[in-house]
């Protein structure tokens, strides 16, 4: 769900994947709990391959709130 970029960290200088859902996507209650779901693993695996989760933001939405 969504689409993956690749970024660059302004302060740090480093490369980001940033995740964007199109705000008519996030109508559906199930997309919210399965995000929050997505967030939570996310944040436990820990591995060279595989980015990691350091920041949550959600704008004019209450599906993730509190993720």
């Amino acid at each position: 769900v969504g689409y993956v970029y690749e970024a660059t960290h302004r302060p740090s200088k480093t490369k980001i994947a940033m995740k964007v859902i199109d705000r008519a996507d996030m109508v559906d209650p199930a997309l919210g709990k399965r995000l929050r779901r997505e967030i939570a693993v996310m944040k436990l695996i820990k591995h060279p391959h595989v980015v990691s989760v350091n920041d949550v933001k959600c704008f004019k939405c209450t599906q993730i709130n509190n993720a």
